[in-house]
């Protein structure tokens, strides 16, 4: 069983590479480097809600959808 932080930072990159964007992209969207984008989505470092929620905005994703609900 997946935890919660690996299941989302995997549903991070997909949802992104479906949308076609850049890592860098949603970064600067949010306010932060690619590199602590990339560390949260490779799930290096822990997502906080506050963040869950700025990216489900940034790419109009459902949260829950990002959480794994179906």
């Amino acid at each position: 069983m997946l935890n919660i932080n690996t299941q989302v930072s995997g549903n991070l990159k997909k949802f992104r590479k479906e949308l076609g964007w850049s890592q860098h992209y949603i970064a600067t969207e949010m306010g932060m480097s690619q590199n602590n984008y990339s560390r949260i989505e490779n799930g290096k470092s822990k997502i906080t809600l506050d963040q869950l929620d700025q990216i489900s905005k940034v790419m109009d994703i459902e949260l829950g959808k990002i959480l794994g609900q179906r």
